[in-house]
């Protein structure tokens, strides 16, 4: 409701103008330096106000000044708004707060701790509570010119009166303001519709004497987080789910797509377990206090990669910055599956910003079955040979090694001297699947394994291999048409080798261990 003695003239066209401000404010008392965001909607219609009887012509008078209108639109539900609800008893609350926007502010709340008493706008009759503010922390509470029309609180939440004005400003908190009763405006102002709230906020008769507020639309907002939401293998993974929805809640309802369990109620915390490799949807949906149901979908929120937990432990030299690497797939499209760009280490190129105490990085990386190049570039040209200049006692060096602790590929010091690799190296290395004495992968059969030099390979026909060391070296490859072939590997030096074969159906990977 507004106040009439300020929109007695207005005409249908003024109300299509009229622009409503919903959640204009901040968080604190203290108008902020950039005006916040709020929501608005434009035009309204009038429905019923005090000047309807008797014609006061824009004078407050012995009315207890309303003035009633209804949005030409409804505020849609992501606003977010709550319906105050009413009382028209003539109880005096004995506290309770008003909510304005003084002089145009964002939301103010000024609040009151004695009981109203019963007034009048030039002294015409019971019209209007009468109210004396209170001091809080922030301040004594008052009203300003343009706080008029605003809410006046009873202490269960309810309006009970709308402001007409009164003495109350920051030079004198203790002066009174004057609210118009709701319960004078219901009925006591005439008997035309258009002068009274009665047929508008109790259209049905039922002789309610207060109503309680309602959220308008969804008063909740669904969401949630989990402690893990990556892994790396099959698993089993363990997931807590946290419920982070805010408003009022009454129930939730959780789908875990591929977890176990697949379902759940309440707010949480939630254990699930996922057992195997994939990308899996969770469903949140909550009810709020009004029956209004939303929900949050995360699709692919867990995802866990068939591979293997490999760790690079990286040591830059003293010039970081300069340093970039990244692991592709070694195969006939190469996609770069990690990388690090320059300036990720620090340590800048020239005496004055070099890192002196450069500190070894581990990333953590899933890799799938299959063979990678890690590619290492110097934009400088030297490699990390940064001990090679004054000021720096370091050299890079890198370590590649998978979850059992084995090396896959590191700086070879043997063929990169002194880490100076000028201004690029490639090493290969091979992920392999679960050793066994005997692996089959659908007709093709390779044993033994371990061996002490010479492997079988069974349907094997119309197929290439090829064997690589720890390092990725290349040290055998074949063509091979018939459905058998031997493998000798009697000359080369014990310790582990990867072979990796080509069909026309699929590629296999698979660590081989030489020890006589």
């Amino acid at each position: 409701s507004c106040a009439y003695g300020q929109n007695s003239y207005a005409s249908a066209n003024d109300h299509n103008q009229w622009v409503f401000y919903f959640n204009f404010e901040a968080d604190n008392c203290n108008n902020p330096s950039i005006s916040p965001n709020s929501n608005t909607i434009s035009g309204c219609s009038q429905i019923s106000y005090s000047g309807a009887v008797g014609g006061v012509n824009g004078n407050i008078g012995g009315t207890s000044d309303f003035y009633l209108v209804e949005l030409n639109a409804s505020p849609p539900p992501s606003y977010g708004l709550y319906s105050a609800g009413w009382d028209r008893s003539t109880s005096a609350s004995s506290s309770g707060v008003s909510i304005h926007h003084p002089s145009g502010d964002i939301k103010k709340i000024s609040t009151y701790t004695s009981t109203l008493s019963s007034g009048a706008w030039q002294g015409f009759g019971n019209t209007h509570w009468r109210v004396n503010w209170a001091a809080t922390i922030n301040d004594h509470s008052v009203t300003e010119g343009g706080s008029s029309g605003s809410p006046i609180f009873n202490n269960n939440g309810h309006i009970i009166g709308d402001l007409s004005g009164g003495s109350s400003f920051c030079s004198n908190p203790n002066n009174s303001d004057l609210y118009g009763k709701i319960s004078h405006s219901w009925d006591l102002a005439g008997s035309p519709n258009n002068g009274k709230l009665k047929p508008w906020l109790d259209p049905t008769n039922s002789g309610a004497t207060f109503v309680d507020g309602l959220y308008c639309g969804v008063s909740a907002t669904a969401s949630f987080n989990a402690n893990e939401t990556n892994f790396c293998g099959a698993g089993p993974h363990s997931v807590t789910f946290n419920n982070t929805s805010v408003g009022n809640i009454n129930s939730y309802t959780w789908q875990f797509i591929g977890g176990s369990p697949s379902n759940a109620t309440g707010a949480g915390p939630h254990n699930v377990t996922y057992s195997n490799t994939g990308a899996y949807t969770v469903i949140l949906l909550i009810t709020d206090n009004q029956g209004n149901s939303v929900q949050s979908v995360q699709p692919a929120y867990i995802n866990i990669t068939n591979g293997e937990v490999v760790n690079v432990d990286f040591l830059p030299d003293c010039y970081g910055e300069e340093i970039s690497w990244d692991i592709n797939t070694d195969d006939a499209n190469p996609a770069t599956v990690y990388s690090i760009a320059e300036s990720y280490y620090p340590g800048g190129n020239n005496q004055q910003t070099l890192e002196p105490n450069p500190v070894n990085v581990n990333h953590e990386l899933c890799l799938q079955v299959g063979c990678y190049e890690f590619v290492l570039n110097d934009d400088y040209g030297d490699g990390m040979y940064g001990s090679q200049y004054n000021n720096c006692d370091y050299d890079g060096d890198f370590t590649i090694t998978n979850s059992a602790g084995t090396v896959l590929a590191e700086l070879d010091e043997t063929q990169v001297p002194n880490a100076d690799f000028g201004n690029s190296m490639t090493v290969d290395f091979c992920i392999d699947q679960s050793s066994n004495t005997t692996e089959s992968y659908s007709n093709i059969d390779l044993f033994p394994n371990p061996t002490s030099g010479l492997v079988n390979l069974r349907g094997i026909s119309n197929s290439t291999f090829k064997i690589m060391d720890i390092l990725g070296k290349e040290i055998q490859s074949e063509n091979i048409l018939t459905d058998a072939y031997v493998i000798d590997l009697s000359k080369e030096e014990n310790g582990i080798y990867f072979i990796e074969i080509k069909t026309n159906e699929e590629q296999i990977l698979k660590k081989l261990i030489l020890s006589r």
